[in-house]
């Protein structure tokens, strides 16, 4: 009986769909990077990175735009956050799979972010959450910031999650506060990027990213020569990687 698909086979896939138009690799990858973005991060900065990774961090673009009361509730997205463990520092982390879709645009807005301050975009966060139908993801995003340390909650929200009522969930935030370490953290940008090229100390390369995982069993080697071979922009031709 002929065996199923197996990590080999998804990333060759994923190496072949990389060349056509308009597909993008990574929201394919980016859980795979994950699994290892503590350690790496680790191995970058000299610290040790709690292992509990967020992904998709809002950004209300209110609070960007210098509004408290005021402002839009929509939001922008930083792909992961994480969290020093033994240091006051928060890392915004970008990932690129292709050089070329770094723009100038999303480095504003992260510096924007960054002189904002991680107090005010917590804060932010609340009023987003204040307004949102989607009540429960939100609910279990702040279980996870303030399980990070970062929001002090009532046992309300931690047995039970938001409310549906807005009414109810304006007053069950009410009771949530940013958390004197939050209010002490500083905010530092990293991009996970293929190439370095400037040698900027804010970018991890992909070989430098390899380099931390290619030891990690199995699926770490598959992705480390999978992030070499995407060192190379989208059209070149490149042979598969392992069994399929």
């Amino acid at each position: 009986m002929p065996s199923g698909p197996t990590v080999a086979t998804y990333f060759n896939l994923l190496d072949r769909w990389r060349h056509f138009p308009s597909y993008r690799l990574e929201p394919h990858v980016d859980a795979f990077l994950a699994l290892y973005l503590a350690d790496v991060l680790a191995a970058h900065f000299d610290v040790d990175i709690d292992t509990g990774i967020i992904p998709e961090f809002p950004l209300r673009l209110g609070t960007l735009a210098g509004g408290d009361d005021d402002g839009p509730n929509m939001s922008k997205h930083v792909d992961f956050v994480a969290l020093s463990a033994n240091t006051d520092t928060v890392y915004f982390v970008e990932v690129k799979t292709d050089q070329a879709s770094r723009s100038q645009g999303q480095d504003d807005y992260l510096k924007v972010a960054k002189k904002t301050g991680l107090e005010a975009l917590l804060g932010g966060l609340l009023r987003i959450a204040a307004a949102t139908t989607h009540h429960l993801k939100y609910g279990r995003l702040l279980v996870l910031l303030a399980d990070l340390g970062l929001f002090d909650v009532p046992c309300a929200l931690q047995e039970g999650g938001l409310p549906h009522r807005k009414l109810a969930r304006t007053e069950l935030l009410s009771q949530v506060s940013v958390s004197e370490k939050a209010k002490r953290m500083s905010i530092e940008i990293v991009y996970v990027q293929p190439s370095n090229p400037h040698s900027e100390t804010e970018v991890i390369d992909f070989p430098m990213f390899a380099s931390v995982i290619e030891g990690r069993g199995e699926l770490g080697g598959l992705l480390a020569k999978m992030l070499m071979r995407w060192r190379e922009g989208p059209g070149q031709c490149s042979d598969e990687v392992g069994a399929t």
